[in-house]
């Protein structure tokens, strides 16, 4: 089997003004890898034609989907949505899904805890932010991330201290908070760091969340050993590198790589086991609709993943009222099988998404062709090292 055409497809699922500005998702990318016998992938999410035309097309066209090691090992997890397309053909040429590639799922379903505090360029009124986790406790959630960057973060923690007391205590629901560093737009020093974990650790938090600037692997350290409460991040890290880092230096007390932004599956895979030999805890960072694919695979086989994140653009909607026009995309009456907190790992092969090609094609939009009216969409950083192809992580 060779590869043959590799093409990213922008799909505009029609949507009223009243969805978009309420933030239902009508819009996703996708790769597409053919082969010459007639056996495609498919990857979620877009990849600049000046990356597959320089990197991608070279390295793939005429050779065999499958030496997906050697790939990564030349810079395809810059890619990683083509590298996605191919561990959705290995699965499909197998009649696999993808976690029985990685040597098998650890659980049939998984937790998700809904994040409310996105985008992070804005600041959520307390009042609402409030409002929003009793709605989704009511529907079932029992794990809520929430931002901590306002002006005033203290006033925030006894805001919901009360209000979880109100819900029935850390047993009830638990509650994570996420800085997310530079983005967010605020800034702590290790000082500051200290002082409002030391206060969420007495609110039972179940974690921080970036709460130093991106690479900070000496603040990250001393803050760690400074607090009991645990230290997260990793989301914005790419390649093995960072997170060797962090575990020599005893950095974080949870690792969250991004299916996407840390270089694909193999590269989260290796760093999965990376993880398991420095003790420490993964915990896969999340996503939204169609792009959840890639992550539930990866938390299916990571024995220390036991939550996944789903973030939740526009609160109060649940993940699945959000997603409902991508609907029409797929030959399944879900993206995923959801049943109040928990996503059942899917069993079809590669990805597990049943899409429906000929609405793909039917929906799809030429190049150039301008988004979908989104007010909540953040474009985020993202750091590759420019030396990451000679080191071959």
């Amino acid at each position: 089997m060779i590869i043959t055409s590799i093409d990213t497809i922008r799909v505009q699922v029609p949507c009223t003004d009243d969805e978009l500005r309420a933030g239902k998702y009508g819009e996703v990318g996708f790769v597409r890898v053919q082969t010459n016998e007639n056996l495609t992938g498919w990857g979620v999410g877009e990849v600049r034609d000046t990356l597959l035309d320089s990197l991608v097309r070279p390295m793939l066209l005429g050779n065999d989907p499958f030496r997906i090691g050697e790939y990564v090992a030349h810079g395809l997890g810059r890619a990683a949505s083509v590298e996605h397309a191919l561990w959705d053909l290995l699965g499909k040429a197998t009649n696999q899904p993808i976690y029985r590639l990685l040597g098998g799922s650890f659980r049939q379903e998984i937790q998700m805890y809904a994040t409310v505090c996105w985008p992070a360029v804005q600041k959520t009124p307390i009042q609402q932010e409030l409002e929003d986790v009793i709605k989704y406790v009511e529907n079932g959630y029992r794990a809520i991330k929430l931002q901590i960057w306002d002006d005033n973060p203290f006033e925030r923690i006894e805001m919901f201290q009360h209000l979880r007391d109100h819900l029935g205590g850390p047993d009830k629901v638990r509650f994570m908070f996420d800085r997310t560093a530079s983005c967010s737009g605020s800034l702590w020093d290790i000082e500051k760091a200290l002082e409002i974990a030391r206060c969420l650790y007495f609110l039972q938090a179940e974690w921080l969340e970036e709460p130093l600037e991106h690479g900070d692997v000496d603040g990250y350290a001393r803050l760690t050993k400074s607090v009991d409460l645990p230290i997260t991040a990793g989301e914005r890290d790419f390649g093995l590198e960072p997170f060797i880092r962090y575990g020599t230096h005893k950095s974080l007390d949870i690792w969250q790589p991004d299916a996407f932004l840390s270089g694909g599956i193999m590269t989260v895979h290796r760093v999965a086991a990376i993880a398991e030999g420095f003790r420490v805890p993964l915990i896969m960072h999340g996503a939204n609709h169609l792009l959840l694919a890639p992550v539930i695979q990866l938390a299916a086989s990571i024995k220390s993943c036991k939550m996944l994140e789903v973030a939740v653009i526009t609160p109060p909607f649940r993940p699945e009222e959000q997603w409902e026009p991508l609907l029409q995309l797929m030959n399944t009456p879900h993206l995923f099988e959801i049943h109040g907190d928990m996503i059942k790992i899917p069993t079809l092969p590669g990805l597990g998404l049943d899409l429906n090609e000929d609405a793909i094609m039917e929906y799809r939009v030429p190049a150039g062709t301008p988004r979908q009216a989104d007010p909540h969409e953040v474009v985020r950083p993202i750091f590759f090292p420019d030396d990451y192809v000679r080191r071959g992580f």
